[in-house]
């Protein structure tokens, strides 16, 4: 044995076991990214869906009345809500296309909510005249979510 420095068994061995670390280390970086970019499209999306049913909900339970509009082939997909004591105002959430779109009827302007709606539903409980049941899905990277939610109105005269 050499008393001045490594021999080239030593410094072989050396070099496996850091190959060997080095090798480890890269595979958990490579899968924790894969992880992390697989579970940043669900987050967005849940994050979609999220804004959507606290958009809706906020409106339906400030609005006094409330109108499921059934027209066509997509009966219960629109919903008007308004309210009539000092602000006026008068707001109709609707699905076009992937979008759902909140218009504010005293403006006439239209805005998207979300564009990953695939659908949309609203119905009035049968025994409680004063919740609507909304129920919605939306879609990205091949992930779909739904969400339904009852909301009370509280302001309804």
């Amino acid at each position: 044995m050499n008393k001045n420095g490594l021999s080239l068994i030593e410094l072989m061995v050396v070099m496996v076991a850091g190959a060997i670390a080095l090798v480890a280390v890269t595979s958990l970086v490579f899968e924790s990214y894969r992880d992390w970019s697989a579970s940043r499209g669900k987050k967005s999306l849940q994050e979609e869906i999220d804004l959507a049913s606290f958009t809706i909900k906020g409106v339906l339970e400030e609005a006094d009345t409330v109108a499921i509009l059934d027209s066509g082939p997509n009966v219960g997909t629109k919903i008007r809500a308004s309210y009539a004591d000092g602000t006026n105002w008068e707001k109709e959430f609707y699905p076009q296309g992937s979008n759902l779109i909140v218009k504010d009827n005293k403006t006439g302007a239209t805005r998207p909510v979300i564009n990953c709606l695939v659908n949309l539903s609203f119905q009035r409980d049968s025994t409680d005249a004063e919740t609507v049941q909304v129920d919605l899905s939306g879609t990205r990277d091949g992930k779909t979510l739904q969400n339904s939610f009852v909301v009370y109105l509280r302001n309804k005269k």
